[in-house]
């Protein structure tokens, strides 16, 4: 086929659920996919593939892929795209499809003070599992308490301020030096699968600890 479509379907914490396209359940057919958040208990469509998450929310990361890119395939594949539909279960509203050719659009994820409130957002959106409480305590030492207002004081809020730049100099480091260097000095090549990624499901999630470090500063840098 001349296109075709690649991704993963993820909950909240970028955890991953499983791949959709050829490398997926559908194998490339299409299918009706429904993520459904935890607790839910609920009536699910029939013949649909149905995911039950850990979390409330949840994400995908959807690739055209195109034997080649002239225009024709690039058309084929806007086309293709249009086929897709997201909505809320039970509900069927139009897809809203937004077309950014030609437009400028920084997507880099921002580090600075705010991401203590962005943090307070997400963590009150989601249940806490048991391997997350030490975390949750460390956010609460910092003013970010689940179930709680969002109201740091003057001296946590300079506190934020610099903390949040410091947390991006550190994944940037921890992802470029320590969990995937380069396989040459001087060069940017590295492995497209950093170590960890393969036996965990890209989870960092090992038998005996999380390693929230390689995981933070994988995905940061799969985002931006």
């Amino acid at each position: 086929a001349d296109v075709g479509i690649f991704g993963t379907l993820m909950d909240a914490w970028q955890r991953p659920i499983d791949d959709v396209g050829a490398a997926g359940r559908d194998k490339g057919q299409g299918a009706k996919y429904v993520l459904l958040p935890v607790g839910y208990t609920g009536p699910v469509p029939p013949n649909a593939m149905v995911y039950r998450q850990r979390t409330h929310n949840g994400f995908a990361i959807l690739r055209p892929i195109i034997k080649d890119s002239s225009k024709e395939n690039l058309q084929k594949a806007a086309d293709y795209v249009k086929k897709m539909k997201i909505y809320p279960l039970g509900q069927k509203p139009k897809t809203n499809y937004v077309d950014l050719y030609g437009k400028l659009l920084e997507m880099t994820p921002v580090l600075d003070k705010n991401i203590y409130k962005e943090i307070h957002e997400m963590i009150n959106e989601e249940p806490v599992e048991t391997y997350n409480l030490g975390i949750m305590g460390l956010l609460a030492k910092v003013g970010v308490r689940k179930g709680e207002p969002f109201k740091p004081s003057a001296e946590l809020e300079a506190i934020h301020g610099k903390a949040a730049p410091e947390a991006l100099g550190y994944m940037i480091d921890e992802y470029h030096r320590v969990l995937n260097p380069p396989f040459f000095k001087g060069k940017k090549w590295s492995s497209l699968m950093p170590p960890g990624a393969n036996e965990t499901d890209w989870s960092y999630e090992f038998p005996t600890h999380f390693d929230y470090h390689a995981r933070g500063a994988l995905y940061y840098a799969i985002i931006s």
